[in-house]
């Protein structure tokens, strides 16, 4: 909006008056001698300059053309005022922190809450195989792998782990199985790497445990 569009306008604003009173405009009476209110210059320069005021706070342009500028303005202040939310949450920052998905809790992803659930299921899929020949994944990055290799008395071979260990093996712990009671089974760990292990045994079966990373 514009001060004005056509006819004849004051160089400079006009001058509030000295004592102004508060009185609702009348159409006047003749009859009592009432007159009709006359809103003089510096009510139409008070509405008009109070009007553009709330337009350029807002950043706009009085446009004389553009019939909406005062509503756009009004909202455009309002979403302004709104403060904005709360920013990322850090070690030192309180804010908002999403929850883990499964497959971001199984990975272990950063900066994703875990909940009891998704702990639980954090320790599953990819990370866990429950089988009688399996593994477990640990958070820092521990895995523990156990089985059971059957084979013929007096015996030996290579076995696999279930999964390849992708850094080290610590160790292997067996535990012979005794087909033969009163006699002393023993099974011997002849090699040992990230994906298998040397044995020889003298039993038919035996069980083990390793740890690697």
């Amino acid at each position: 909006m514009e001060r004005y569009n056509r006819g004849a306008g004051a160089a400079s604003a006009p001058s509030a008056p000295a004592a102004p009173a508060n009185p609702y405009f009348t159409e006047g009476n003749p009859s009592l001698g009432v007159p009709a209110t006359q809103p003089g210059p510096w009510w139409f320069h008070m509405i008009t300059e109070e009007m553009r005021k709330v337009i350029t706070d807002a950043g706009l342009t009085p446009d004389h053309t553009n019939l909406t500028q005062l509503s756009a303005a009004i909202q455009a202040l309002i979403t302004a005022a709104i403060p904005a939310g709360p920013s990322d949450a850090s070690e030192t920052v309180k804010g908002i922190v999403e929850l883990a998905t499964d497959a971001e809790a199984q990975a272990f992803t950063a900066d994703k809450i875990i909940d009891g659930a998704k702990l639980n299921t954090a320790f599953q899929g990819a990370n866990q195989s429950l089988a009688d020949n399996g593994y477990q994944k640990l958070p820092g990055g521990l895995i523990i792998q156990w089985g059971r290799v059957q084979t013929t008395p007096a015996s030996g071979g290579t076995a696999l782990f279930p999964i390849t260990f992708p850094n080290a093996v610590f160790g292997i712990v067996e535990a012979t199985r005794n087909l033969n009671p009163g006699v002393t089974e023993v099974t011997e760990i002849m090699s040992l790497t990230t994906s298998n292990f040397g044995y020889a045994t003298g039993s038919g079966d035996f069980y083990y445990l390793a740890l690697g990373r």
